[in-house]
C-alpha cells in the first residue's frame, strides 16, 4: 500500500502551471497527481540564460558555416546547467519519486538517488527527420542529443510513454528493458467536460460540421482537410470546415464553407467556452496531420463524443481506436478517403450514433487523466 501523502518532485524546466506548455499536458499531469491528494513540489522553472544564449549563438554559427542546424535545446551545455539547478533544489528534500515529463535534457546529467519517472510521447531517434524541428541537424548535434536521450532513459526507473510507436523506439533504439516501460494514453487537456446528456447524438443532414484544430496549417494537413470539404461539396453535401488555431492561406480562405478562428486560449473562460461549443456542434474532428506524437485533441474529441478522422502516422494509434472513436487513413490520402468515410456515415446514421457513444465510452474508460494516474501509480508499486 502507498502512503497517502506521497511526496513527489516535479522536474521540468517549464512551469507546469502554464497551461500553454506541451499543449497543456504538464498542467494536466500536475493536477492529476494533486487530485489524488499527493504533495507535489514544483522544482522549476529553470531558464539558464547564459547557456541558452551560447546555444543560440552556436546554432547561428552552425547554420552559417555548414548549413546544418544545431539543436541547442538538447545540448550537454544546457543539460548540465539544468542538472546543477535541480541538484541544488533537491538538497535536503525527500521525495518518494521524481516525475519528469518531456524532460530528457533536464534529467540526463542529474545525479540523484531518488527514483525518476520519465514521461514522454516520443524519443529523439523517433523524431529525428520526422518532426520538422529535428531535420537537417549536424552530425555532432544528432550525436549529443541522442546521448542525452540515452542517459535520460537509462537512469529512469520507470518510463511512461503514450503509444506503442514511442515504446518500440525506447526498446529498440535505446536498449531499455520492457519491464521499465509502460504504455499509458493521455487524457484531454480541457478542465471542463460536458455531461453526456449535453452531447450531440445525430446528424443534421442540412449542415455537416467538420472541426479542424491546427496551430500550423501545413503541418496539420490543412490542404487535405480543405480537399475533404470540397469532395463533400461535390457530392452535394452541405458541409462546413471550421479551422481553430491558425489563419488559412489566402487562397484557402476563398473556399465556400470554410470558417476560421485564429486562436482560442483555454486559459480564458470565455474562449474556452467558445471552443467547447465548437466541439459540441461538430460532427467530426478532422486532422490529416503530417507528423504527430500524441495529439491530445483526440482525447478531447472523445470526451465530447466526437469521432476523429486522422492520418495514420507517428503515435496517433495510441489514442485513435479504429471504429471506436474514429478512423485512420493512409498517410498519402488527399482527402478523398476522409470524404468517403463521412459520406458513408451520413448514409448510415445509426452507425454514426453508435460511433458517438463508443467515442465517449472510450474517454470514460481509458482516455482520461484519472486512468492515466491510476495506471502510473500501479506501475510504481510494481517496479519501485
Amino acid at each position: 500500500m502507498m502512503v497517502k501523502r506521497m511526496k513527489i518532485g516535479y522536474v521540468s524546466a517549464i512551469d507546469p502551471n502554464d497551461k500553454q506548455s506541451w499543449s497543456g499536458t504538464h498542467f494536466s499531469i500536475l493536477n492529476s497527481l494533486k487530485k489524488e491528494g499527493y504533495d507535489v513540489d514544483i522544482l522549476g522553472p529553470s531558464r539558464p540564460k547564459l547557456e541558452l544564449l551560447i546555444g543560440k549563438i552556436l546554432a547561428v554559427i552552425s547554420q552559417k558555416i555548414s548549413g546544418k542546424r544545431f539543436d541547442y535545446r538538447h545540448s550537454n551545455l544546457l543539460s548540465k546547467a539544468y542538472a546543477r539547478y535541480f541538484e541544488k533544489k533537491l538538497k535536503k528534500k525527500h521525495f518518494d519519486f521524481l516525475i519528469a515529463p518531456a524532460a530528457s535534457c533536464e534529467i540526463a546529467h542529474l545525479e540523484t538517488q531518488i527514483p525518476i519517472v520519465y514521461v514522454s510521447d516520443t524519443t529523439f531517434k523517433r523524431s529525428l527527420g520526422y518532426h520538422k524541428a529535428l531535420t537537417n541537424l549536424s552530425h555532432k548535434s544528432e550525436k549529443v542529443a541522442n546521448a542525452i536521450e540515452q542517459l535520460a532513459l537509462t537512469k529512469s526507473k520507470l518510463i511512461i510513454v503514450s503509444s506503442e510507436w514511442a515504446a518500440e523506439s525506447v526498446k529498440r533504439d535505446y536498449g531499455i528493458s520492457k519491464k521499465h516501460i509502460r504504455i499509458i494514453p493521455f487524457g484531454p487537456n480541457m478542465n471542463k467536460i460536458p455531461d453526456k446528456s449535453k452531447l450531440k447524438s445525430n446528424f443534421d443532414i442540412n449542415q455537416i460540421e467538420l472541426l479542424f484544430p491546427a496551430v500550423y496549417w501545413e503541418n496539420k494537413g490543412g490542404d487535405i482537410a480543405l480537399n475533404c470539404l470540397k469532395k463533400l461539396q461535390a457530392k452535394k453535401i452541405n458541409a462546413r470546415l471550421t479551422v481553430v488555431g491558425c489563419i488559412p492561406p489566402e487562397e484557402a480562405r476563398k473556399t465556400k464553407g470554410l470558417e476560421y478562428i485564429a486562436y482560442l486560449n483555454k486559459n480564458d473562460s470565455t474562449q474556452l467556452k467558445q471552443l467547447q461549443e465548437l466541439f459540441l456542434r461538430s460532427d467530426f474532428l478532422i486532422l490529416p496531420t503530417r507528423f504527430d506524437c500524441t495529439p491530445v485533441v483526440f482525447c478531447e474529441a472523445s470526451a465530447f463524443g466526437l469521432p476523429s478522422l486522422c492520418s495514420d502516422t507517428g503515435g496517433v494509434r495510441g489514442h485513435i481506436h479504429e471504429g471506436k472513436n474514429g478512423f485512420l487513413f493512409n498517410y498519402d490520402d488527399d482527402g478523398t478517403g476522409f470524404a468517403e468515410k463521412i459520406s458513408e456515415l451520413i448514409d448510415n446514421p445509426s452507425e454514426y450514433e453508435i460511433l458517438r457513444i463508443s467515442s465517449r465510452k472510450l474517454f470514460e474508460e481509458k482516455l482520461n487523466w484519472d486512468q492515466w494516474r491510476n495506471h502510473v501509480l500501479t506501475a510504481i508499486n510494481e517496479i519501485f
